[in-house]
């Protein structure tokens, strides 16, 4: 039984750290979208913004899949939302970031990455526990 009591406590903890975890990298996200600066500096490489959007969004979705184990396809949709208002605010409220639906479509493929990622290592996860008797 203390063994049992041991395992729920500790899933409880991960439980609590993955949503502080995730609603930190979720205000950091925003922070970073809305922090006023100078337009980004054009280089050899043109898709770095696309690449950050995609990166961010992918880092969001892992994150909020661990968090909401149980809703996952609402945080998806949440998300993808997000990305929409993100790039609508940047294109209305700010004078140095602008929307584009760029870097909206660069934030669904994020997404996209993120829960082919999440469903490989859930299906991992699934082969990896031990058969119990």
């Amino acid at each position: 039984m203390h063994h049992f009591y041991h395992r729920l406590k500790s899933n409880n903890m991960a439980k609590k750290w993955a949503l502080i975890i995730f609603w930190m990298a979720f205000l950091t996200t925003c922070i970073l979208m809305f922090i006023p600066g100078e337009p980004p500096k054009q280089t050899d490489f043109k898709h770095w913004d696309k690449i950050q959007h995609a990166i961010a969004l992918m880092i969001l979705v892992k994150l909020a899949w661990s968090a909401y184990p149980r809703k996952k396809y609402a945080a998806v949709v949440i998300l993808v939302l997000f990305g929409a208002a993100v790039e609508v605010l940047q294109a209305t409220l700010t004078t140095t970031r602008t929307g584009t639906t760029g870097d909206w479509v660069a934030d669904m493929v994020g997404i996209m990455i993120g829960m082919g990622i999440c469903t490989l290592m859930l299906q991992k996860n699934r082969q990896l526990k031990p058969i119990r008797r």
